[in-house]
């Protein structure tokens, strides 16, 4: 593992992102603030990712799936922090970037469906985690076929789902 100081985390971001070009300084920040992330408290994190996502906005508007991923991340963080309404804005910012550039039925899309299945999850949204969960499942399933291992995660999410609502039948098919 790397180990950087406060100060220089910001630094190791910027000196990746001349190594790496312009356009691909958001991502290096993205990294930076993962490493924020595991050290530092959420406030760090979150203010990288805020300035990553604000760089990307102006430099990244052809390629909505990389503002996707920088939403969707901020939105997971703010769930991790237990801001789950900040989060839930989070998430569907992200979805509605991948959503509107075409990427509907992508990993992507299904990733960020899968966490916000999860936090609906958390809230006791049942009817909401489910939906989000199956719609994540179906694009799974389509992008990989119904037997690849990816698609383990999202099934056992969505049989606990339907144990805690006392649906042991479709809890039994899920998994």
């Amino acid at each position: 593992r790397f180990q950087f100081s406060n100060d220089s985390r910001i630094e190791c971001g910027d000196v990746i992102a001349q190594h790496v070009g312009a356009r691909r300084r958001a991502d290096s920040r993205r990294v930076v603030s993962v490493l924020y992330g595991e050290r530092d408290p959420v406030q760090r994190s979150e203010a990288v990712l805020r300035r990553a996502l604000k760089l990307a906005k102006q430099t990244l508007k052809d390629r909505p799936l990389v503002l996707a991923d920088l939403q969707g991340s901020l939105g997971v963080l703010h769930f991790k922090a237990g801001k789950r309404k900040r989060a839930e804005r989070g998430l569907r910012k992200a979805l509605a970037l991948v959503e509107t550039s075409g990427g509907g039925n992508s990993l992507a899309c299904a990733r960020i469906l899968a966490n916000l299945s999860t936090l609906y999850y958390a809230q006791q949204k049942w009817s909401l985690a489910e939906e989000t969960s199956l719609r994540s499942l179906q694009i799974a399933e389509q992008l990989h076929g119904p037997e690849h291992p990816d698609l383990t995660e999202t099934l056992s999410n969505l049989g606990f789902l339907y144990y805690n609502r006392n649906d042991l039948g479709k809890a039994e098919a899920a998994l």
